[in-house]
C-alpha cells in the first residue's frame, strides 16, 4: 500500500464544508453523497461533533460458527498489513467492537483515546460518521477519511468498513473495518475490506448444511428467472428476493406509480431509497425465518411505516415456499419470496408471481 502524500480532505475546503454544514449552509457540491447523508443522520440524532458519549459493554463475543469462518480471514488480512500502521477491526451487527488486530503501539494508543476499542460501540448514533457505523447504516462498504468523520476527535483517522452478511438469510452479522491515521491511508483500503468481507461470507456458506446449500441454489435459480433489471442494493451473496446468481444482487423494481401510491391529496409519495430497501429486505428475511409470526412493522426514513405480512405458498404437495408482502403507506407494494427445497432435486421454474 502506498500512503497518500497529501491529506486530500484538506484540499477543496472539506474542513470549511463541515463548519458550514453545522451552521446550516448548503454543502452538497463539496461533500461526497454517502458522507453528507451520514452527517445529516448524525445531526438528526442530536450528535455534537465536539462531544461523544460512546456506550461500553464488557465481555462481548460472537457465536463460534461465525468466528470459525472469520478467524482465518482476519489472520491473513492482519498478516498482509504487518508492514503498515493499520488495525483490523471486527464489530458485531450492532457496531460494537469484538476484536482488534494489528497496528503499532502509537496507533492503538490513539484509538484507545477515542474509545475505538473492544467493547465500545461505533454506531453512527454513538460515534457519528465512521467506517463501522456508516457501513452499517448504508448497508454497503464505505471509506471515511479525515474530516469526513462527523466527530472532531475522529478527524485524524481514516477507516474503511464493509458489512458481513449471512449468505443464507442476508442479515448483517458483523462489520469488518480497517483503520489507520489519516496520513497513512490508501484508497485500496476499501477494496481490501470488501474482499475480506466476501471471504468471510464464503466461509460461512461452506459451513452450511447440504439442505441449506440446496435451498440457496434453488433460490438463486428462481430469482434469476424472476428478477427483472433494477437497481442493485448489494445485499450479499444469495440474499433477497431479487438476488441473481452471477455475482449481482438486485431487488425487484418498484411499481411505476400505481394508483394506490397516491396520498390523500392525490400526490405520489417519494420512492424508497436504497437503505430503506435494504432494511425491508432484512426484515422480510427475519419474518421468513419465523414460522410462528405473521406480521411485523418497521419504521423507514421520513417516519414512514412499512407493514410486513408473511403468507405460506401452498401446492398439492404442501407448503412450497413463503411470501412476505410489505406495504408502505404512500409508498410501493413489494413482495419477497423464499422457496423451500424439495426432498430430492432442486425445484424447476420460477417463484409465483
Amino acid at each position: 500500500m502506498i500512503p497518500l502524500s497529501v491529506s486530500w480532505d484538506d484540499i477543496g475546503g472539506l474542513v470549511d464544508a463541515h463548519e458550514r454544514f453545522l451552521a446550516g449552509a448548503h454543502v452538497d457540491s463539496d461533500v461526497r453523497d454517502p458522507v453528507l447523508d451520514s452527517w445529516k443522520r448524525c445531526r438528526s440524532a442530536g450528535l455534537e461533533p465536539h462531544r461523544l458519549l460512546v456506550p461500553f459493554v464488557p465481555d462481548l463475543a460472537m457465536e463460534d460458527p461465525f468466528l470459525r469462518a472469520a478467524g482465518p480471514v482476519l489472520t491473513r488480512l492482519t498478516a498482509s498489513l504487518a508492514d503498515v500502521s493499520m488495525t483490523v477491526v471486527l464489530c458485531d451487527g450492532q457496531a460494537r467492537m469484538i476484536q482488534r488486530h494489528g497496528g503499532d503501539r502509537q496507533l492503538l494508543n490513539r484509538l484507545d483515546e477515542v474509545n475505538f476499542a473492544p467493547g465500545f460501540c461505533a454506531s453512527e448514533a454513538a460515534a457519528g460518521t465512521n467506517g463501522v457505523g456508516t457501513a452499517l447504516a448504508e448497508r454497503q462498504p464505505v471509506l471515511v477519511l479525515g474530516r469526513e468523520h462527523f466527530a472532531d476527535c475522529l478527524s485524524p483517522f481514516a477507516c474503511a468498513g464493509a458489512p458481513v452478511r449471512n449468505p443464507l438469510s442476508g442479515r448483517v452479522e458483523a462489520v469488518l473495518d480497517l483503520t489507520c491515521l489519516r496520513d497513512d491511508s490508501d484508497p485500496a483500503m476499501l477494496r481490501l475490506v470488501r474482499e475480506a468481507a466476501h471471504d468471510i461470507e464464503a466461509a460461512l456458506l461452506e459451513q452450511a448444511t447440504q439442505r441449506e446449500q440446496a435451498l440457496l441454489a434453488a433460490y438463486r435459480r428462481a430469482a434469476r428467472a424472476a428478477a427483472g433489471p433494477g437497481p442493485g442494493v448489494s445485499p450479499g451473496p444469495g440474499a433477497g428476493a431479487g438476488a441473481a446468481a452471477a455475482g449481482t444482487d438486485t431487488w425487484p423494481r418498484q411499481p411505476e406509480r400505481p394508483p394506490w401510491a397516491r396520498d390523500d391529496g392525490g400526490r405520489y409519495a417519494e420512492p424508497l431509497g436504497r437503505v430503506d430497501m435494504a432494511v425491508l429486505r432484512e426484515k422480510a428475511e427475519e419474518l421468513i425465518a419465523s414460522p410462528h409470526r405473521t406480521l411485523d412493522e418497521v419504521t423507514l426514513s421520513g417516519n414512514r411505516v412499512a407493514t410486513l405480512l408473511r403468507r405460506p405458498i401452498m401446492s398439492e404437495s404442501g407448503e412450497t415456499g413463503v411470501v412476505v408482502e410489505a406495504r408502505v403507506l404512500g409508498g410501493p407494494h413489494l413482495r419477497h419470496t423464499q422457496l423451500l427445497p424439495p426432498p430430492a432435486e432442486a425445484p424447476q421454474g420460477q417463484p409465483p408471481p
